[in-house]
């Protein structure tokens, strides 16, 4: 269970490190998908600066007259956008689709959580105290 914080000092406590490692643990079961996306997500990042990088070969060839490689950097430019494209949809979709089965997961949790308590429990209790029980 995630540490809940009341006091709002405790929260400026609360450290990016900490929020990291916490979250870390609550994503057993995706753990090797968030991998996954990450590492595409930085290849993807990497091959965006590739076309820049040939459009400057491609000029300094243009100004010095030489004129033989253009068609590969045209070709290498296009085959970078490809790449960058596949890679940034596919890593949308498949953050998209874990991130609502994820949701669903924790959503149908808290549902099962709520329809076991007793009625007692509903006719005792105001709704605040309610909402901190599910979120604990």
């Amino acid at each position: 269970m995630p540490r809940l914080k009341k006091n709002p000092e405790d929260l400026k406590a609360y450290s990016f490190f900490e929020q990291i490692k916490d979250s870390w643990r609550h994503a057993k079961g995706y753990r090797g998908i968030l991998i996954f996306l990450g590492i595409t997500a930085v290849l993807a990042g990497l091959i965006n600066i590739l076309p820049a990088f040939l459009y400057g070969l491609i000029v300094e060839d243009l100004t010095g007259k030489k004129s033989d490689l253009i068609y590969y950097y045209i070709g290498g430019i296009f085959l970078a956008y490809l790449i960058y494209i596949l890679l940034d949809r596919t890593n949308d979709y498949i953050g998209h689709i874990k991130l609502i089965e994820s949701a669903n997961k924790v959503r149908s949790k808290y549902y099962n959580k709520l329809f076991s308590l007793d009625f007692s429990f509903f006719e005792n209790n105001d709704p605040g105290f309610l909402v901190n029980q599910v979120s604990e």
